[in-house]
């Protein structure tokens, strides 16, 4: 489970390597952009904006790519957004959305995450997202990212290629870098604290009879437990159980 734990690190350290890139380079688009008050121009392909603009949504057609995080969760708009999601769904719109882990371990997190599947998108977790983003119909993009010097820009996109470009990376993170199972926690498992304890102390590579003697129980108990929670886990290993453990978020979640 330790030789996962560091495995996994590696993927999230490179995957943030690439991410500062892909920032990096998006950076750089908005400060070449002109920066416009009036960005509705057909003709206008990118350009520098304030804040995301919802109006796209309330004319989707097809398709509605999202990478959200906590800054979108302000309540009037986090509330107009389900509601313009809502309505794209009951359109026949398909709406795919990757969410910021960082959202799920906020108060309430996983509500948020519940009222968008309930407003029609299909949600996927990530550790971390290339930028926060909004496409509608490979058509019209608003990308938000931080650039090298740490300032934050909003990009608005035209571009046929630029929004195809965008819809590759998105594509991308949705296959690789996401999980479907994220937004289990230990409210979803039926587990005890001492399962939870157990499984921490399997992650930092303790032994069965240091695990046994710190909790106070015999190491046949501790095995049997173990196995209690293979089962209910749905897995035939402990490096599965590990794996399991870290896509539930068990290994983190609050003991009462």
């Amino acid at each position: 489970m330790t030789r996962l734990l560091s495995a996994h690190r590696k993927v999230v350290a490179d995957q943030g390597r690439l991410l500062e890139a892909l920032e990096s380079a998006l950076g750089e688009l908005v400060r070449s952009s002109p920066s416009r008050t009036d960005c509705s121009s057909l003709e206008a392909e990118q350009c520098a904006v304030g804040c995301f603009a919802m109006d796209p949504l309330v004319a989707a057609e097809g398709e509605v790519l999202l990478c959200l995080d906590p800054a979108d969760l302000e309540q009037e708009r986090f509330s107009y957004l389900l509601e313009c999601l809502h309505g794209a769904f009951l359109r026949g719109v398909t709406i795919r959305c990757i969410c910021a882990e960082s959202m799920i371990n906020l108060p309430g997190g996983r509500s948020y995450i519940q009222e968008l599947q309930t407003a029609g998108a299909e949600i996927r977790v990530a550790p971390l997202l290339p930028f926060r983003l909004m496409l509608v119909d490979r058509i019209f993009a608003c990308v938000s990212v931080v650039d090298r010097h740490g300032e934050n820009s909003t990009l608005e996109i035209r571009s046929p290629e630029t929004c195809h470009f965008v819809h590759r990376v998105f594509d991308y993170c949705w296959v690789t870098r996401t999980s479907s199972k994220a937004c289990e926690t230990a409210d979803a498992i039926d587990v005890s604290d001492r399962e939870v304890i157990i499984l921490r102390l399997l992650a930092n590579g303790m032994k069965d009879v240091a695990m046994a003697r710190s909790l106070g129980i015999s190491t046949r108990t501790l095995r049997r437990v173990i196995t209690d929670l293979m089962g209910k886990l749905g897995v035939s290993s402990r490096f599965q159980l590990g794996a399991r453990a870290a896509e539930c978020r068990l290994l983190w979640s609050v003991l009462s």
